[in-house]
């Protein structure tokens, strides 16, 4: 059974996404989790998490930039690994947002060795392989997937990236760049003393 753990901050149109996978017939549970105070969306998964009983989980975001039938993309893909992670190809935006991305992923393969496209809204987990990791992660913002990833990737745990279409309709702000540079550097020097 899968559970999809949906983190929530004001989206608008989260009825019409849960609808949306409703309608995919996938066997499991839809646990979508509100942010009202804005504690990020690790925080949220975490909270999502605690309730999950699947033994497999998905985490996607609910802004509806993936549309919700890439989890069906992404499921055949558990039998074989332990994490599956989309890949977003990046078409339709603007130059800034794919070079950002590009540089993005360049970043953290060089500061974690991830050779996955760990910033993009959807990932599905054997339930096994979060456990070892304690069902938790201490990152709440931009970085908890980073998190995730470099841990499980540490403990041997088998990952595949996946091709995922994605339409994206924000672009990041220096602020957000600048957040997420500082957060990863704190997340390497923590990981540095485990």
């Amino acid at each position: 059974m899968l559970s999809i753990l949906i983190p929530n901050h004001r989206e608008s149109g989260i009825h019409d996404f849960v609808s949306e996978i409703e309608r995919l017939g996938i066997a499991g549970e839809i646990i979508v989790v509100h942010d009202r105070h804005s504690q990020g969306k690790g925080w949220a998964l975490r909270e999502a998490l605690s309730g999950a009983i699947g033994d497999e989980i998905a985490f996607i975001d609910g802004d509806g930039e993936i549309p919700a039938r890439m989890l069906k993309r992404l499921i055949p893909f558990l039998e074989d690994f332990d994490v599956v992670v989309g890949s977003k190809r990046i078409t339709r935006s603007t130059p800034r947002r794919k070079i950002m991305t590009h540089l993005t992923r360049i970043w953290f393969r060089l500061l974690y060795g991830l050779y996955v496209d760990s910033q993009t809204g959807i990932k599905l987990f054997r339930r096994d392989a979060l456990k070892s990791i304690n069902d938790c992660w201490e990152s709440n913002g931009f970085i908890f997937d980073v998190e995730i990833l470099a841990k499980l990737q540490s403990s041997g745990f088998k990952m595949v990236e996946v091709p995922i279409e994605c339409e994206i309709r924000r672009q990041l702000k220096i602020k957000t760049i600048f957040q997420i540079f500082m957060e990863s550097l704190w997340l390497k020097y923590r990981l540095s003393f485990r």
